[in-house]
């Protein structure tokens, strides 16, 4: 068993501050992994695609019906496209997409990482003077901060689409009626609030996740209790964030309706 004087929740911080301090240190020090990069970036894409599809096919499926019944209550039906493409754009295909995202790549890089070390993998790639940051962290971390804004962005179409087919089904609302003010309250700034705010959550998701894969672990079960760990402080993370930026553009009236 491996010995700890500090509780789990303190060494997992500690794990974490320690690879965010690796990571600058290394990103400066070391070279630009490019070729590394682009190949995470593809596994990413490829591992997260479908799952975010589904979870946008799901959240359509919510606003749509939610709008369509207070709708139907207040005689809103007008509105449901508005309200729709309003409420994906700005808050809940980040949301959505980052909780998919913490569930399915940021879990598989702490579980992977964290195999690696228990298998003392990351040893040998320090026997064989290769840094493990520079292979192992840096790749990971850039293209996840790059790819969580491409979901973000399919999940926007596929979110809106599946909303306005079903609201046809459900509501009998016209593809004209769905999108006559769809658009009406929907400025730049809201989408690039939400691209900013995914490309922030998106490295500090996968720094999180990637970190925690370095948490000394003696076994598969404990290795469980770390991944568990990884999922708790990404969401608390991606909360804090989302808070945080959405007050601050609130004050700046970036991302309200125009």
């Amino acid at each position: 068993m491996i010995n700890r004087t500090k509780s789990e929740w303190a060494l997992a911080r500690d794990t974490i501050l320690t690879a965010y301090k690796d990571f600058f240190f290394w990103l400066y020090m070391g070279h630009f992994p490019a070729r590394e990069i682009w190949n995470q970036f593809r596994q990413v894409i490829n591992d997260g695609w479908l799952t975010v599809f589904w979870g946008s096919v799901v959240q359509g499926i919510f606003v749509m019906w939610l709008g369509g019944f207070y709708g139907e209550q207040f005689g809103g039906y007008r509105w449901l496209g508005t309200i729709t493409v309003f409420a994906v754009l700005r808050e809940f295909s980040v949301l959505m997409t980052s909780v998919l995202f913490a569930a399915r790549i940021g879990t598989a890089f702490t579980v992977e990482v964290g195999s690696m070390q228990m298998t003392e993998q990351i040893a040998a790639l320090k026997i064989m003077d290769v840094e493990p940051h520079t292979y192992l962290v840096i790749p990971r971390v850039l293209a996840s901060t790059l790819a969580l804004p491409v979901f973000v962005g399919f999940s926007f179409g596929v979110a809106i689409i599946s909303s306005w087919m079903l609201s046809d089904i459900f509501w009998d609302i016209s593809f004209q009626q769905f999108f006559l003010n769809a658009f009406n309250y929907i400025g730049g700034d809201i989408v690039t609030n939400s691209l900013v705010r995914s490309f922030i959550i998106g490295f500090v998701l996968s720094l999180n996740a990637v970190g925690l894969g370095f948490y000394p672990c003696d076994g598969a079960q404990e290795l469980g209790r770390t991944t568990t760990k990884s999922m708790v402080v990404n969401i608390f993370s991606l909360l804090l964030i989302d808070l945080a930026i959405g007050m601050a553009s609130t004050q700046l009236s970036m991302g309200a309706p125009s």
